[in-house]
């Protein structure tokens, strides 16, 4: 009876014993969620703005703007990082009403990687912040505006080495407000931006 008993009970032990040995030698298929090696990244743009701006009688004074962008984001996964970011655009000049005009932007931002594992990926952005614009008028009178915006884009970029990279990206910006002062307002709420980037991570 203690031969049988014995007997059962290594039998219906065996089963218990191999499903714990096939788990321990498959758990290597359970991925644990990727790390992120380099949690920081930061990222220097040329930047080109087409944002028209005309006076009341309808003329149009600027069209493109150039200037200098910049980017700090932490991952807090390997697809998403949160930051902030600020562009500082050339000053232009607007004949004959305009003798210097000049916008900085700065707000925060958002970057969603599509395919975080390649070296060639693509992203979305999303950010929100402020817009200062200043205009020097021939007549020595200075106006200034500052209002809120909302961005949104899409961007490409490719690893030059572990922690480097290069890009282009492409934006859509709604402005809320469109005056600039008594002379002179935007065309449209929406301007386009396009940048292309460098970048490190660390």
């Amino acid at each position: 009876m203690k031969k049988l008993a014995l007997c059962l009970l290594l039998l219906f032990s065996f089963p218990a014993v191999s499903s714990a040995q096939i788990y321990t030698a498959g758990s290597g298929y359970y991925q644990q969620e990727p790390s992120v090696i380099f949690p920081w990244e930061a990222s220097l743009g040329l930047a080109g703005s087409f944002s028209p701006v005309k006076e009341a009688n309808g003329e149009r004074l600027i069209n493109l703007q150039g200037g200098v962008s910049a980017r700090v984001l932490y991952y807090w996964a390997p697809w998403m990082g949160v930051g902030l970011e600020g562009t500082w655009f050339f000053p232009e000049s607007g004949s004959p009403l305009i003798d210097k005009y000049q916008m900085r932007r700065g707000g925060i931002v958002g970057k969603f990687i599509a395919a975080s594992e390649t070296s060639t990926r693509s992203y979305g952005i999303l950010a929100a912040g402020f817009t200062r614009r200043e205009a020097e008028y021939s007549f020595d009178l200075k106006e200034h505006k500052t209002s809120a915006y909302f961005a949104f884009g899409l961007g490409v970029e490719t690893d030059v080495s572990d922690a480097s990279f290069i890009g282009a990206e492409v934006r859509g910006i709604y402005n809320t407000s469109l005056e600039l002062g008594r002379f002179s307002y935007l065309v449209s709420r929406w301007e386009a931006e396009a940048s292309l980037r460098f970048g490190m991570r660390f």
